[in-house]
């Protein structure tokens, strides 16, 4: 068996919680959006990624436990967050850039 910490059933239920008032922050922020006070779409879509990535965390660290594994298995975990920030940004950039003018003329 592992020496591995263990998570108490009192936590896991902070954290659900937890997860309940973020759902319904994400359930409030959008009626709020939509009904009270229209928002920019980059500042709703802002707030909303980062209610998700909020939920995220707590999920990959209790849940998933990876507050209790291994530095190797925190490191794999990290860096696999890392790249999806990479492919985000490469994404973004390809968005951000549609609509803008077609060049004309060489290319040089």
């Amino acid at each position: 068996m592992n020496d591995h910490g263990h998570i108490s059933v009192r936590t896991y239920w902070n954290v659900f919680g937890g997860l309940m008032l973020l759902m319904g922050l994400t359930i409030g922020a959008y009626y709020i959006e939509k009904l009270v006070l229209p928002l920019p779409e980059i500042v709703a879509v802002g707030i909303a990624l980062l209610i998700a990535f909020t939920k995220t965390a707590l999920i990959v660290t209790f849940f998933m436990h990876l507050k209790v594994s291994s530095r190797l298995a925190q490191l794999f975990a990290a860096s696999s967050f890392v790249w999806l920030l990479i492919m985000f940004m490469i994404t973004m950039g390809d968005y951000f850039a549609r609509g803008w003018p077609a060049q004309t003329g060489p290319l040089s």
